[in-house]
């Protein structure tokens, strides 16, 4: 898929969303077109596997893991080799790495690995022996601690939420190579607590959760600004207990895992509602009661490639 700028995104054929799933050291991966586990899965990770970023070009899963518990210096980042079926994992894999991570992110453009944590917000280069930290990494927050994290390789782009002691949240847009704060950076949403981040770099539209109201927010890129979704600065309502997000932006379709059965909260099976995003102003769920895929116990993110 060629961008409006003339770079040139490598699409998977089929997409598959993967879910992490907390308390284990396995994902689940569905196809994203029949929601049906694909062959191998689920897979097994390092210990405690709680975020994942594609890179498309060297179709590789990076899969960050607390492999000590309690001890995030100690991580893991596992990496599966996406190419063959079923997956497989790389030599050398799980690589250790000294920063934790909430959720994390691949600049298709360098291959670059990029990360958020509550305390930290940090890139590496990726080799065959491990990871380096680039220029100026890893950073600290001031007053409060990240949470979603996303790359435009567009306007060459990193996106952070923060969440603010005081249950405030903001969108951070920084420079990929310099991290250097862009121009309207940080855009304010008020009263919540910020989660996942997502953006299509085709068209710039960023969209982020807001975990305290059950809510689907919207920015845009250029310039960088709120945006409305559902008629609102205030966004759109989706079913509670969503854990994650992720953004298939070749079919326009947002993932967005559950904690339980939306419908019936008593049930601990995680569920996955998928939305309809063709119109990046007014978000519609295509899945329902019935339709919803199970995920196992306490999915927590998803990553689309």
């Amino acid at each position: 898929m060629t961008s409006p700028a003339g770079q040139v995104y490598p699409i998977t054929d089929v997409g598959v969303v993967a879910v992490t799933v907390e308390g284990g050291s396995e994902i689940v991966v569905l196809d994203a077109d029949t929601l049906e586990p694909i062959a191998g899965s689920p897979f097994s990770t390092a210990y405690g596997p709680v975020a994942m970023a594609h890179d498309d070009f060297l179709d590789r899963l990076y899969v960050h893991c607390i492999a000590t518990a309690g001890v995030p210096e100690e991580s893991a980042v596992t990496v599966f080799d996406t190419s063959t079926a079923p997956w497989t994992e790389v030599a050398g894999s799980p690589f250790d790495i000294d920063v934790p991570a909430f959720r994390v992110a691949v600049d298709p453009v360098t291959g670059n690995l990029y990360g958020v944590s509550l305390s930290t917000f940090w890139g590496v280069e990726v080799g065959a022996e491990g990871f380096t930290h680039l220029p100026g990494s890893p950073g600290s927050f001031d007053d409060g601690g990240g949470s979603g994290l996303a790359v435009d390789p567009e306007l060459r782009r990193l996106y952070f939420a923060e969440r603010i002691f005081g249950m405030t949240q903001r969108l951070h847009a920084l420079d990929l190579d310099t991290f250097a704060p862009a121009a309207g950076s940080p855009i304010d949403f008020g009263s919540g607590s910020a989660g996942d981040v997502v953006v299509n770099p085709l068209t710039g539209d960023i969209f982020m959760i807001d975990y305290a109201s059950s809510r689907l927010l919207r920015a845009t890129g250029s310039p960088f600004a709120l945006g409305d979704a559902c008629g609102s600065a205030e966004g759109c309502a989706i079913p509670d207990t969503e854990t994650g997000l992720a953004l298939d932006w070749e079919r326009d379709r947002l993932f967005i895992p559950h904690l339980r059965d939306t419908e019936n909260p008593d049930t601990v099976t995680g569920r996955l509602t998928v939305w309809d995003v063709s119109d990046p102003s007014a978000p519609t769920e295509v899945t329902d009661s019935s339709s919803r895929p199970e995920l196992g116990y306490y999915p927590i993110w998803a990553a689309v490639y």
